[in-house]
C-alpha cells in the first residue's frame, strides 16, 4: 500500500472522528428537559425534534467508517475501494446543499476528496507496475454507481408526495421542495444515468483506448455544468457536478498515467 493511499485512509478516519466529536460535544450540550434513559436520550438526538438535524451526520459518519474499513481491508482491490470511497463524499455535497452541515463543511469536503483521489492514486500506482486495468475499472464502477444514484433519484421521486415528512431522509427532503413545491422535471437525470451507462458500455468495448474515455467523460460534466449554471437542475446540481467531475478527471488520469495493456500484449 502506498504512502499516498495511507494518507488518504487517515483522512477518511479523520473526517470520520471529527463527525463523532461533533455529535459528541453536541450530545452533550443539548437539554434533554425531562428525558431520561440513555436510549430516550439518543433516539430523540436523533429525532426530528431538535433544532437541527443530527440523523444525517450519522449517516455520514457510517459511511466513512465503512469506506474507511473497505478501504483498508480490501487493499489489495483499489478498484473496490475507490468506489466506495465516494459515497461519504456524495453525503457530505448533499448535505452541504441542504444546509445540514452546520460547523466547518470545507474540512469535510477535502477530507473525503484527498480519500477519494487516494484511493484513485493507488488504482495507478499499481497499473504502472504490471500494467493491469484496475484504474480504469474503478472508474467503471464510478460510473455505473453515479447511474446508479440518478436512477434512484428518478424511482423515490415519483412517490416521493407520499412520504412521511416525520420520518423523511434527506434525498427524499430535497426531492419533496423540488417536485411537490416546484413541479420540478427531473427527467435531467434519466438522461445522465443514460450516458453514463454508454460511456462504461464504450470503455468496456474499446478496452485500453483511453484517449477516446477521456474525451467522452467531458460530455457529461459540460452537460451538467451547463444546465447547472442555467439553473435547470431542479435538486443535486452539485451532487452531479461532483459525480461528472470525479469521473472525468478519473478517466483523464487513466489516460495520462497508465500504459494500455494492449501495447504490452502486441510486443
Amino acid at each position: 500500500m502506498g504512502y499516498v493511499k495511507r494518507f488518504g485512509d487517515f483522512c477518511a478516519a479523520f473526517a470520520a472522528f471529527s463527525v463523532f466529536m461533533y455529535l459528541f460535544c453536541q450530545y452533550m450540550a443539548m437539554d434533554f428537559k425531562e428525558i431520561e434513559g440513555f436510549m430516550e436520550k439518543i433516539k430523540y438526538f436523533f429525532s426530528n425534534e431538535p433544532r437541527r438535524e443530527y440523523r444525517y451526520y450519522l449517516t455520514l459518519l457510517v459511511l466513512l467508517l465503512i469506506s474507511f474499513a473497505v478501504s483498508v481491508i480490501f487493499h489489495k482491490l483499489p478498484w473496490l475501494t475507490f468506489a466506495v470511497s465516494v459515497l461519504p463524499m456524495i453525503q457530505i455535497i448533499i448535505m452541504y446543499d441542504a444546509d445540514e452541515i452546520y460547523e466547518r463543511p470545507m474540512l469535510l469536503i477535502v477530507l473525503s476528496s484527498l480519500h477519494v483521489f487516494g484511493c484513485l492514486f493507488e488504482c495507478i500506482r499499481r497499473d504502472r507496475g504490471d500494467r493491469r486495468r484496475r484504474s480504469a475499472l474503478a472508474v467503471d464502477i464510478m460510473g455505473l454507481a453515479a447511474a446508479g444514484f440518478c436512477l434512484y433519484i428518478l424511482y423515490i421521486s415519483k412517490d416521493i408526495a407520499n412520504v412521511e415528512f416525520e420520518h423523511i431522509s434527506i434525498i427524499e427532503k430535497l426531492l419533496y421542495y423540488a417536485v411537490v413545491y416546484d413541479g420540478a422535471d427531473m427527467s435531467l437525470f434519466r438522461n445522465i444515468a443514460i450516458c453514463f451507462g454508454v460511456l462504461v458500455a464504450l470503455r468496456l468495448a474499446l478496452r485500453d483506448l483511453y484517449y477516446i474515455d477521456a474525451v467522452l467523460s467531458l460530455a457529461p460534466l459540460g452537460a451538467v455544468v451547463y444546465f447547472w449554471n442555467r439553473g435547470d437542475i431542479p435538486a443535486f446540481g452539485s451532487a452531479l457536478a461532483l459525480l461528472t467531475l470525479v469521473y472525468a478527471l478519473g478517466r483523464i488520469s487513466v489516460m495520462i498515467f497508465c500504459k494500455p495493456k494492449c501495447i504490452d500484449e502486441k510486443s
